[in-house]
C-alpha cells in the first residue's frame, strides 16, 4: 500500500466532523458538503495518525466545521471544510410535520 488513500481519508474526516456537529447541536446533522484538500501524501501507511475537528460557526440551520489529518507531530497531510445541516424539528416550520434542512 505505502500511501494513504484519499477516499478513505475523506471518509474519516467526514465521520469526525459529523460526529462533532452532532455533539455540538445535540441532534442529527447530515453532511451537506465536504471539501478536502490533499496537501501531501499520508505516510507511512499503515501508521498512526491524528484527526482533529473544530466548529467554525453556526448560522441558521447550518454548522460549519474544519478538520485536519496529520501525523500528530505537526505535519498535516489533509484538511477539510464541512457544512452540515441542522434539521428543523417537526411541527416547527409552518405547521408541516416533517424535518427540513
Amino acid at each position: 500500500i505505502g500511501v494513504g488513500n484519499g477516499g478513505a481519508i475523506s471518509a474519516v474526516l467526514d465521520l469526525v466532523t459529523a460526529n462533532l456537529a452532532t455533539l455540538h447541536v445535540r441532534g442529527k446533522t447530515p453532511t451537506a458538503s465536504l471539501a478536502v484538500k490533499m496537501l501531501r501524501p499520508a505516510l507511512p501507511m499503515p501508521g498512526l495518525f491524528r484527526v482533529d475537528a473544530w466548529v467554525e460557526k453556526v448560522e441558521g440551520n447550518k454548522i460549519y466545521l474544519g478538520g485536519s489529518f496529520g501525523d500528530g507531530a505537526g505535519k498535516v497531510f489533509d484538511t477539510c471544510e464541512a457544512v452540515l445541516g441542522i434539521p428543523t424539528p417537526q411541527g416547527k416550520e409552518g405547521g408541516q410535520n416533517r424535518s427540513k434542512l
